[in-house]
């Protein structure tokens, strides 16, 4: 027997619908929302702090990378039109700003003397960056959520 057949047929909420549709910002996205806006930024501002004693392009490169971050992860979080490509170019745009460091870094101990920990401070360095640019990457292009929560729900224009 269909159960909308009786005649107490109720209506489903629409956050049973946005919930049944995959659709809205929660799970992984919310957690890549919160990366980008709240945690990614509380790290590089303790990070800028702890590596960096003078001002330079690398502390510019980090600024600006997680200045633009944030400002994706705030359209991503308001289901804004373009926010998944902004927030591709901020994913890249953060993980060059990381490489940029690590190379001043890098070449900076090479000139003092210290070339035996390049390689390890090289990976220590880029490889987290590289690993939390590639998860992301890869989940706003293949995640479902995103696919019916930013595709589908924008308004053509």
């Amino acid at each position: 027997m269909n159960a909308f057949s009786s005649g107490d047929s109720i209506a489903p909420t629409e956050a049973a619908l946005t919930q049944e549709s995959g659709t809205g910002v929660r799970g992984w996205l919310l957690v890549l929302c919160l990366m980008l806006t709240i945690i990614g930024p509380l790290i590089s501002a303790w990070l800028m702090a702890e590596d960096y004693a003078a001002p330079g392009v690398s502390l510019l490169a980090q600024a600006v990378s997680t200045v633009f971050g944030m400002y994706a992860g705030i359209r991503l979080w308001l289901i804004q039109t373009n926010s998944v490509n902004i927030t591709k170019i901020a994913l890249l745009v953060g993980l060059a700003a990381d490489i940029l460091s690590t190379a001043i870094a890098v070449t900076t101990d090479l000139t003092s003397g210290a070339v035996d920990d390049v390689l390890m401070q090289t990976l220590f360095r880029v490889a987290p960056s590289l690993i939390f640019f590639t998860l992301s990457f890869a989940y706003l292009q293949h995640s479902r959520r995103v696919h019916f929560t930013y595709v589908t729900s924008t308004p053509d224009t």
